[in-house]
Protein backbone atom coordinates (compact mmCIF):
# COMPACT_ATOMS: atom_id res chain seq x y z
CA UNK A 1 0.00 0.00 0.00
CA UNK A 2 1.44 3.56 -0.89
CA UNK A 3 2.35 5.85 1.78
CA UNK A 4 -0.54 8.50 0.70
CA UNK A 5 -3.56 5.79 1.32
CA UNK A 6 -2.38 4.25 3.86
CA UNK A 7 -2.31 7.26 6.03
CA UNK A 8 -6.25 8.08 4.22
CA UNK A 9 -7.10 4.83 5.37
CA UNK A 10 -6.45 5.39 9.29
CA UNK A 11 -8.09 9.03 8.92
CA UNK A 12 -4.92 11.27 8.56
CA UNK A 13 -4.05 13.69 6.31
CA UNK A 14 -1.27 13.85 4.26
CA UNK A 15 0.60 17.07 5.42
CA UNK A 16 4.00 18.61 3.92
CA UNK A 17 6.32 17.27 7.40
CA UNK A 18 4.47 13.82 7.39
CA UNK A 19 5.42 13.74 3.49
CA UNK A 20 8.94 15.06 4.05
CA UNK A 21 9.69 12.57 7.03
CA UNK A 22 8.57 9.39 4.79
CA UNK A 23 11.16 11.07 2.43
CA UNK A 24 14.06 11.30 4.47
CA UNK A 25 13.12 7.73 5.65
CA UNK A 26 12.83 6.53 1.85
CA UNK A 27 16.52 7.95 1.12
CA UNK A 28 18.08 6.31 4.40
CA UNK A 29 20.10 3.36 4.57
CA UNK A 30 20.08 2.99 8.03
CA UNK A 31 17.33 3.49 10.87
CA UNK A 32 17.64 7.19 11.97
CA UNK A 33 17.10 8.76 15.56
CA UNK A 34 14.30 11.75 15.79
CA UNK A 35 16.73 14.34 15.92
CA UNK A 36 18.81 13.07 12.56
CA UNK A 37 15.06 12.77 10.69
CA UNK A 38 14.69 16.46 11.71
CA UNK A 39 17.70 17.60 10.62
CA UNK A 40 17.34 15.95 7.45
CA UNK A 41 13.44 17.71 6.79
CA UNK A 42 14.69 20.77 7.43
CA UNK A 43 16.34 20.74 4.11
CA UNK A 44 12.79 19.67 2.39
CA UNK A 45 10.75 21.89 4.15
CA UNK A 46 12.12 24.70 6.06
CA UNK A 47 10.75 25.37 9.66
CA UNK A 48 9.36 21.79 10.02
CA UNK A 49 9.66 21.61 14.19
CA UNK A 50 11.60 18.76 16.28
CA UNK A 51 8.07 18.59 17.86
CA UNK A 52 6.41 18.07 14.30
CA UNK A 53 8.73 15.55 13.85
CA UNK A 54 8.04 13.32 16.53
CA UNK A 55 4.11 13.90 15.88
CA UNK A 56 4.50 12.62 12.47
CA UNK A 57 6.66 9.97 13.51
CA UNK A 58 3.97 9.23 16.22
CA UNK A 59 1.60 8.84 13.38
CA UNK A 60 3.49 6.80 10.87
CA UNK A 61 4.28 4.29 13.34
CA UNK A 62 0.67 3.86 14.03
CA UNK A 63 -0.47 3.38 10.51
CA UNK A 64 2.66 0.96 10.15
CA UNK A 65 4.29 3.07 7.55
CA UNK A 66 7.43 3.22 9.93
CA UNK A 67 8.98 1.33 12.56
CA UNK A 68 10.42 2.35 15.86
CA UNK A 69 13.33 0.57 16.53
CA UNK A 70 15.48 0.97 19.90
CA UNK A 71 19.60 1.07 19.31
CA UNK A 72 21.98 1.02 21.89
CA UNK A 73 19.35 2.54 24.22
CA UNK A 74 18.35 5.18 21.37
CA UNK A 75 14.84 5.19 19.50
CA UNK A 76 15.68 5.21 15.90
CA UNK A 77 13.11 4.92 12.99
CA UNK A 78 13.34 3.14 9.21
CA UNK A 79 10.26 3.02 6.83
CA UNK A 80 8.64 -0.45 7.03
CA UNK A 81 8.17 -0.95 3.47
CA UNK A 82 6.53 -4.21 3.42
CA UNK A 83 3.51 -3.91 6.11
CA UNK A 84 3.99 -7.57 6.72
CA UNK A 85 6.09 -10.19 9.01
CA UNK A 86 9.67 -9.43 9.64
CA UNK A 87 12.21 -10.93 10.44
CA UNK A 88 15.44 -8.67 11.73
CA UNK A 89 19.22 -9.04 12.76
CA UNK A 90 20.06 -5.20 14.19
CA UNK A 91 23.82 -4.03 15.03
CA UNK A 92 23.49 -2.11 17.91
CA UNK A 93 26.96 -0.12 17.33
CA UNK A 94 26.36 1.06 14.05
CA UNK A 95 22.37 0.11 13.42
CA UNK A 96 22.84 -1.85 10.71
CA UNK A 97 19.18 -4.03 9.92
CA UNK A 98 19.23 -7.15 7.87
CA UNK A 99 15.85 -8.25 7.26
CA UNK A 100 13.74 -11.28 6.05
CA UNK A 101 17.00 -14.24 6.44
CA UNK A 102 15.85 -17.49 6.98
CA UNK A 103 15.40 -17.97 10.91
CA UNK A 104 13.28 -21.30 10.65
CA UNK A 105 10.24 -19.51 10.70
CA UNK A 106 10.13 -19.00 6.62
CA UNK A 107 8.29 -22.36 6.68
CA UNK A 108 4.78 -21.44 5.90
CA UNK A 109 3.50 -24.21 8.19
CA UNK A 110 5.56 -23.37 10.68
CA UNK A 111 4.41 -20.15 10.99
CA UNK A 112 1.01 -20.61 10.49
CA UNK A 113 1.27 -23.29 13.42
CA UNK A 114 2.43 -20.99 15.80
CA UNK A 115 0.07 -18.04 14.95
CA UNK A 116 -2.46 -20.39 15.39
CA UNK A 117 -1.91 -21.37 18.63
CA UNK A 118 -1.22 -17.44 19.69
CA UNK A 119 -4.29 -16.79 18.73
CA UNK A 120 -5.90 -19.45 20.34
CA UNK A 121 -4.12 -19.11 23.68
CA UNK A 122 -4.56 -14.91 23.62
CA UNK A 123 -7.36 -14.31 21.77
CA UNK A 124 -5.55 -12.50 19.19
CA UNK A 125 -6.55 -11.99 15.52
CA UNK A 126 -2.26 -11.79 14.28
CA UNK A 127 -2.15 -10.19 10.94
CA UNK A 128 1.92 -9.98 11.43
CA UNK A 129 5.14 -11.11 13.01
CA UNK A 130 8.61 -9.96 13.68
CA UNK A 131 11.09 -11.42 15.05
CA UNK A 132 14.15 -9.51 15.89
CA UNK A 133 18.08 -10.14 17.16
CA UNK A 134 20.37 -7.58 18.26
CA UNK A 135 24.00 -8.15 17.89
CA UNK A 136 27.15 -6.53 16.54
CA UNK A 137 27.91 -6.92 13.26
CA UNK A 138 30.67 -8.39 10.88
CA UNK A 139 32.03 -4.79 10.31
CA UNK A 140 31.84 -3.83 13.90
CA UNK A 141 33.16 -6.67 15.11
CA UNK A 142 36.34 -6.52 12.96
CA UNK A 143 36.62 -2.62 14.26
CA UNK A 144 37.23 -4.06 17.60
CA UNK A 145 33.03 -3.88 18.35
Amino acid sequence: MRPVSCLRKYGYKVTPPRKAVLEVLNLAEVPLSAEEIYKAATKRKPGIGLATVYRALKILERTGLVEKLVIGGTARYKLNENHASVHQLICIKCGKVIENFDCGLNDVKQVAALEKRLSETYGFDIVAHKVTFYGICPDCQAKGG
